[in-house]
């Protein structure tokens, strides 16, 4: 069932689904901490702060597992995820474009882009 909802969301959030594979885990490309300013990478200043592993989202106030993964390239992909925070739960869908270089993550949204640069790999988040 998850699978077809899967597909029929895809559908519904303008993604080709005949060209979409679905994955249980965020491709590693994807992976790492991600800030809107990499000044503030490691300082736990900034509320733009994303981390993505393979099976979990944490932003700055909410973090949750992966659901499920629609991968349309190597660079695009939406992360269904059961995010927690300040007392709620809730089902979230991101739609994630990494650029050429695999330095900026651009997250999609319906409202205006957010831009997040990849922090260093030795950065605490």
């Amino acid at each position: 069932m998850l699978k077809f909802s899967i597909f029929a969301f895809a559908v519904l959030v303008g993604v080709n689904a005949a060209a979409v594979q679905q994955e249980s885990k965020v491709p590693a490309g994807f992976h790492g901490y991600w800030e809107p300013d990499l000044k503030l990478c490691g300082t736990f200043k900034g509320d733009g702060r994303l981390v993505i592993s393979a099976d979990q989202l944490h932003f700055y106030e909410s973090i949750g597992p992966v659901k499920a993964v629609l991968v349309e390239s190597s660079q695009d992909a939406i992360v269904v995820a059961q995010l927690r925070g300040e007392g709620e739960t809730w089902l979230a869908h991101r739609h994630f474009r990494l650029s050429e270089d695999t330095n900026t993550l651009t997250d999609v949204l319906e409202h205006g882009n957010v831009i997040r640069h990849r922090c260093p790999a030795n950065s605490p988040h």
